[in-house]
């Protein structure tokens, strides 16, 4: 993608999914896991769980019922400090292994050419706060946990779930009139995500899921493969 040229006297803000487009696998679905190894005996709080994901699935539930019942299944009544220790692990094996070498490099190719990076995720606040920074994005915006007046994590969703339509509220609301100034592109792999690709400047589909490449191809977003490790074959996308 190339800027034309009053594009190029406006402000650039890159706003990027995380799940999927940045890391290969779920960062959610992950700290579960790493919550069930620091945790063991809360495997007997998951035997309802297959029914949950039944439910979802027949679309009695929505996504945002379904985080919650895993997180209060797994972590819920978990005192602050415990979770702050899974998340730090969590950050330590995505950094090392689950980042996409192609998203490092266009990440640092918009930071390098002074654009403004925004993380945009349904993931949970308390590890993708620190992740976001440590992947050097200047603002993060995600799901709020809740937590009990004993600090300890509550299950619960505090506001709304950070994904579809309301991911695309809080970034309406998080750049409110500046909007008017500002020359947006985005990236992301999935298809809840088409209603902020919709609204942004320049949109990238990321290995897009097939429901999201229909949309990129009828919307004309550009279409790339962050699959390949080597970063060197990777195409400039701006």
């Amino acid at each position: 993608m190339r800027f034309s040229n009053a594009e190029q006297h406006q402000q650039v803000a890159v706003i990027f999914d995380l799940d999927k487009t940045i890391t290969r696998h779920d960062t959610y679905l992950a700290f579960l896991a790493q919550m069930l190894r620091l945790y063991p005996h809360r495997l007997l709080r998951c035997v309802f769980l297959p029914f949950a994901v039944f439910l979802y699935k027949i679309r009695l539930r929505d996504n945002s019922w379904l985080k919650q019942v895993f997180l209060r299944a797994i972590a819920g009544g978990m005192p602050h400090t415990s979770i702050e220790q899974c998340s730090s692990r969590l950050q330590e094996r995505v950094l090392s292994h689950d980042i996409r070498p192609a998203a490092l490099e266009v990440i640092k190719r918009h930071r390098d050419a002074g654009h403004r990076l925004v993380l945009a995720t349904a993931s949970f606040d308390f590890y993708t706060k620190q992740l976001g920074l440590r992947l050097g994005f200047d603002e993060i915006i995600c799901t709020r946990a809740g937590w009990d007046e004993k600090h300890r994590l509550s299950g619960t969703i505090q506001g709304k779930n950070c994904y579809g339509e309301n991911k695309l509220a809080r970034l309406i609301e998080h750049f409110g009139e500046q909007r008017k100034q500002l020359h947006l592109i985005g990236y992301s792999d999935h298809h809840a995500d088409a209603f902020f690709l919709q609204w942004v400047d320049q949109a990238v589909a990321v290995n897009p899921t097939p429901k999201l490449l229909k949309i990129a191809q009828k919307r004309g977003f550009a279409i790339v493969d962050w699959k390949n490790e080597r970063c060197e074959a990777q195409q400039p996308y701006f």
